[in-house]
């Protein structure tokens, strides 16, 4: 997920908490904010296809989990490490946030994309996945932090019928659909919907280039102990 970055010389004082409000309080950059979220949604897109064709290779999923997450921990630490060691500071009692933040939000998030992929094609496996703003809506609603409207319905019955066409116009039709590679995607997407909701709450207190540092920390080691060398 693509998020704004800021520079900032104290990651956990009164300074960088009003700092933060200060940029919030500012005038948006909406344009900039789209081209990000669309440039996310590309590689994120572009992603799915090569590991398709490395799956197809012969690898197995949790092999690559393994290269991804170790290798974007590596790159996130020393590039902080170098350019602001201050922001690799996090407080004892958080670690357990960022930890169930990373197995939950990423660990589980990719390791069911992962295996999806295995089973449907990525076109489907991704329409899936992105029904985690219909699940966060219907949590904002359970939850009583989001007013349900009549675009919020419209959007999600669109949402939900678009997977549905989707995952029904497979080659083959119905019998053919691969139900555990279904199940898996959406599993996908919830675990997505709580990377979004849970990560909002941890951005309150760190910076996003810390909390996803820390994510793909707990993943990798979460990957190295399933798959080990």
């Amino acid at each position: 997920m693509p998020y704004g970055i800021w520079h900032m010389k104290n990651a956990h004082t009164p300074e960088f908490l009003r700092h933060r409000s200060d940029l919030n309080t500012g005038a948006p950059s909406h344009l900039k904010g789209y081209l990000l979220a669309a440039t996310a949604a590309v590689l994120w897109g572009f992603s799915g296809v090569v590991t398709k064709y490395l799956l197809r290779r012969q690898m197995r999923p949790d092999e690559l989990l393994v290269f991804r997450t170790l290798i974007a921990a590596a790159i996130l630490m020393v590039w902080l490490g170098l350019k602001s060691p201050q922001l690799l500071k996090v407080r004892r009692a958080d670690l357990l946030s960022l930890i169930l933040l990373g197995v939950v939000g990423l660990t589980l998030n990719q390791g069911f994309y992962y295996l999806s992929l295995t089973m449907v094609s990525v076109g489907c496996s991704l329409l899936l996945q992105y029904l985690a703003p219909v699940h966060l809506m219907v949590y904002g609603v359970l939850s009583k932090t989001e007013r349900m409207t009549g675009a919020k319905i419209a959007a999600g019955s669109t949402a939900i019928c678009g997977c549905a066409l989707m995952v029904l116009g497979q080659e083959g039709g119905i019998a053919r659909i691969s139900l555990a590679g279904t199940m898996c995607a959406i599993g996908s997407g919830l675990c997505f919907a709580f990377y979004t909701a849970y990560g909002k709450q941890v951005l309150k207190s760190y910076d996003p280039r810390t909390m996803i540092t820390y994510a793909f920390l707990t993943s990798a080691v979460v990957w190295l102990t399933v798959r080990p060398p």
